[in-house]
């Protein structure tokens, strides 16, 4: 008979360290170690030489903003695109996340932004790029090929200029604990994160 009550008290403890956790960060997410600046849409954020992007890539002298958002679902995205649900990168993905970058290069660095060093993350689930209809969505000519993969891998631009790009991300229902946050996607809290560090710089999603 004690080994139900341990059990017990042990979930009950796990649920009281996560709602502590959740009140003081407002995620349940690791934290990161480094400092945290947060940004709103249409404010700019530029990589300097000593920041590292997520995964550790670099993107120094590049700047970005968020001019836009939008969540869809994704069958209404393959019928807008031409696009089968099959060839989606996450077919069992019901909706998408699509922003709108602005980006600029102004700085010396010759190579190319990788869209894995772009996640975005939430309160309790992060999600990263779907290449494949990332590439369907830009027309400008600065995507990179990764040839092995038969899709994109990242952009480039060249010294001075700037470009609008768009990332599409995808969003599962079993990635939320409460369904009903699901369906009121616009109502979460939603982060691009652009450097990791020696500051973690984050520009928050509106809709």
């Amino acid at each position: 008979m004690k080994k139900p009550v341990i059990i017990t008290v042990v979930v009950l403890i796990l649920v009281a360290w996560c709602a502590r956790v959740y009140a003081l960060n407002g995620s349940l997410l690791p934290q990161t170690k480094y400092p945290e600046e947060f940004y709103d849409m249409h404010e700019k954020i530029e990589v300097g030489e000593e920041d590292d992007m997520y995964n550790v890539f670099k993107a120094t002298g590049y700047s970005f903003s968020v001019e836009d958002a939008r969540i869809i679902d994704a069958d209404d995205y393959a019928d807008e695109i031409g696009m089968l649900r099959d060839d989606f990168n996450d077919p069992k993905a019901g909706k998408y996340l699509e922003i709108t970058l602005e980006v600029s290069n102004n700085g010396d660095y010759d190579g190319f932004v990788p869209f894995m060093g772009l996640p975005v993350s939430g309160t309790d689930w992060d999600s990263g790029c779907d290449p494949y209809i990332t590439q369907e969505i830009n027309t400008a000519p600065v995507l990179v090929m990764d040839d092995a993969a038969g899709t994109i891998c990242g952009f480039i631009l060249d010294k001075g200029a700037t470009e609008t790009i768009k990332i599409a991300y995808s969003l599962r229902a079993n990635n939320f604990i409460n369904g009903n946050r699901y369906e009121n996607l616009e109502d979460e809290k939603m982060w691009l994160m652009i450097t990791m560090r020696p500051v973690c710089k984050r520009i928050l999603i509106t809709f």
